[in-house]
């Protein structure tokens, strides 16, 4: 090179790195199933930017997203996380919305550090499974050597501890039909 050309040096920093946002899933009445909920996160203008599911476990896993120099001047960047709610009729979803803030850092060493302000310890969704049904005791009386007269006889459906739920009478036919008994869960 001879003296009369400049020669110009730019380096260029970059830094980079990122962060990997989680929840937590209960469910309230059974055991909670693999894949059974899934999650929406959402960027801060509503855009669902990933939708994932529960681990047998409960956690929530999103994948890892990347953050460069460029978004550091956007930090802190919100997000949301929400259930999405299916058709299931026994479950009570938790229809509540997580708002989760992530402060970039650039360390100075070409990491950018992404710091949320919750964990999946912080956030959580409960739903709750209830289950019921119902049902109904029949019975039939024979009478013999002559006709039977409907309500001729009663008839009392009794617990275990001898406590009288219903007393019915017989139909003509002989045919006893015991009011519905509701369950739910707690029984």
């Amino acid at each position: 090179i001879d003296g009369t050309k400049k020669i110009d040096i730019i380096n260029k920093y970059n830094a980079n790195g990122g962060v990997v946002l989680m929840a937590q899933k209960e469910l309230i009445g059974r055991a909670l199933k693999e894949g059974e909920f899934s999650f929406e996160l959402r960027d801060v203008n509503g855009n669902v930017l990933q939708t994932k599911t529960n681990a047998m476990d409960g956690t929530v896993t999103f994948d890892e997203i990347f953050y460069m120099q460029e978004d550091l001047k956007a930090s802190p960047i919100t997000y949301t996380i929400n259930e999405v709610k299916s058709d299931h009729e026994s479950i009570t979803y938790d229809e509540h919305i997580e708002t989760i803030e992530v402060t970039l850092k650039d360390d100075g060493a070409g990491n950018m550090i992404a710091t949320p302000d919750k964990n999946s310890t912080n956030v959580k969704f409960t739903n709750i499974y209830e289950a019921e049904g119902e049902v109904r005791i029949s019975a039939k009386t024979t009478l013999k050597n002559r006709k039977l007269q409907e309500g001729e006889f009663s008839f009392r459906l009794i617990d275990v501890s001898g406590r009288i739920l219903q007393t019915k009478t017989n139909a003509a036919d002989g045919s006893i039909l015991f009011d519905p008994i509701h369950y739910t869960l707690d029984d």
